[in-house]
């Protein structure tokens, strides 16, 4: 196999699909550095992980090998509209994600993002929100002023991960650990943050809610 060749294919089938090396790797469980090697010919990728990332980037393994002019990506017909428009939320306008998860707040606006790019993640469109951020407590990560794309699908929260948590009337940004008898929210800013222990026992279901993880930011320089 011509690996600088099945390289430059790997990187553009992935690029046409608006996916990071970060994005992939956290996909198939390999390390970017290896990654960013097949795709220059650095080294050569073995036809097992050839076939993970065909299925991946919705081509054939016998593309990426040998490549074929009349190629075109497999678009579901789903994807028929470019764009999806997700849903924008002042996160100071409202008393709480819960409130306009359930439509009693309206969005002050819509972000465009490309089909692909929540087709390629295992994003259901019409479940994502986007959300403007306030504060340090995060940074580097997130920073002041930063918007969030929050998939409301996945609010059970796994160790590590960043989400939307609401408290009463109030919002946070942070990452969860799942503790005995609750959850800990932890800033990444823990030189002024300290982690906060949530008991679920103090609260009922209508004042605690993990609203959605947190799978895009953004932010102006």
């Amino acid at each position: 196999m011509n690996r600088e060749i099945i390289g430059k294919r790997l990187r553009e089938t992935r690029e046409s699909l608006e996916l990071t090396r970060k994005e992939v790797t956290d996909l198939v469980s390999i390390g970017t550095t290896t990654l960013q090697q097949w795709e220059t010919g650095a080294r050569e990728a073995s036809l097992e992980i050839i076939e993970e990332l065909a299925k991946l980037y919705k081509t054939t393994p016998q593309y990426i090998i040998f490549g074929d002019d009349n190629y075109t990506p497999k678009i579901d017909p789903s994807e028929s509209c470019e764009y999806i428009y997700i849903p924008f939320y002042d996160i100071q306008a409202s008393a709480g994600l819960g409130l306009f998860t359930d439509g009693a707040v309206e969005p002050s606006k819509h972000l465009a993002f490309r089909h692909n790019w929540a087709n390629a993640r295992g994003l259901q469109a019409d479940k994502l929100v986007a959300l403007l951020t306030k504060g340090d407590s995060m940074q580097p990560t997130i920073k002041n002023g930063a918007v969030i794309i929050v998939d409301t699908t996945d609010n059970n929260p796994a160790d590590g991960n960043l989400y939307v948590v609401r408290i009463a009337d109030e919002l946070y940004v942070k990452r969860i650990q799942k503790i005995p008898l609750g959850i800990r929210l932890i800033s990444d800013n823990k030189a002024v943050y300290a982690p906060l222990d949530i008991n679920y026992s103090d609260y009922t279901d209508d004042q605690l809610q993990v609203c959605g993880r947190i799978i895009h930011t953004s932010h102006d320089l």
